[in-house]
């Protein structure tokens, strides 16, 4: 009797502890639901870390885009070198399907851009010299032909994410942009934009190897107006206010010059003198 009575005693102290556990797991897996003070001081947490990282973040995607547009200019830079060996230290022309000296007439910097030429239709570019009747390269367009360039992306800056300066205008990589004069690609970049005697000579400084100075201003980023109420993006590098430059040596080096950037604002870059300044600035800020 007294062993039934000690098992019983047992039993119910086992069912006691098996009732105190499951109590206590129901109180601690009650969960306390956040109160409004709490959540709203959550939410002000998160804009503050916000508001203090995403200028961090955005410095540092444009540093990123610069890094990538200094290469896309080595890139045309080595393609230069290796395209002047092929044709005996001559550089590409701009109208290279003239003969007459108006192939390197460049009265407008803008010209230096030109990367191809089509015809009534917007069509792809094939990497061949070869191309059909009426469709020509020019310029560092040239090196897509021979094959200099492998990707047509090196002829855009990635700082520029739309609008006619950016690859996603001429996309699939080389496919032409049809304007009212005809379908061509215009790179974001001025290549060997210098004229002999700006507002005297339009013929480029640079037509051959032989020509070249030391630590001239050779290829950059596009010149445009930054002040002007457009509709598409005219700066590859708004956080920066400078351009990625292509020097003759081969070269490359992101410039600012307050003095060159105060000019382009002001719409101080259309005459030859003006454009000759600004030039003239960023080769020696690059010298510095």
């Amino acid at each position: 009797m007294e062993r039934a009575v000690n098992l019983l005693s047992v039993e119910k102290l086992h069912a006691g502890l098996r009732q105190w556990r499951t109590d206590r797991l129901r109180v601690v897996c009650v969960r306390r639901g956040f109160t409004l003070i709490e959540l709203l001081v959550v939410v002000a947490i998160i804009a503050i870390l916000a508001s203090l990282l995403l200028p961090v973040l955005g410095a540092a995607k444009e540093k990123s885009q610069r890094t990538g547009c200094l290469n896309n200019l080595k890139q045309l830079g080595l393609a230069t070198f290796l395209y002047a060996e092929e044709f005996e230290g001559k550089l590409p022309p701009w109208r290279g399907y003239r003969t007459d000296n108006t192939r390197d007439d460049m009265s407008q910097p803008h010209y230096s851009r030109y990367v191809y030429t089509g015809t009534s239709t917007k069509t792809y570019v094939k990497p061949d010299l070869s191309q059909p009747p009426n469709c020509y390269f020019e310029n560092a367009g040239y090196f897509y032909g021979m094959k200099l360039v492998a990707d047509g992306r090196v002829y855009f800056c990635p700082g520029f994410k739309s609008g006619p300066y950016s690859v996603f205008d001429y996309s699939p990589p080389l496919s032409t942009w049809y304007d009212s004069a005809a379908p061509v690609v215009r790179s974001s970049y001025f290549y060997n934009p210098r004229p002999r005697q700006p507002g005297v000579s339009n013929q480029r400084r640079y037509q051959k190897t032989s020509q070249l100075e030391q630590g001239k201003l050779f290829a950059m980023d596009v010149i445009a107006g930054l002040n002007s109420k457009s509709s598409f993006q005219v700066e590859a590098h708004p956080r920066a206010r400078g351009w990625s430059v292509l020097f003759t040596d081969g070269s490359v080096k992101f410039v600012k010059n307050k003095q060159a950037y105060e000019m382009v604002s002001q719409g101080r870059y259309e005459d030859p003198g003006d454009r000759a300044r600004i030039f003239d600035l960023l080769e020696q800020t690059a010298m510095r």
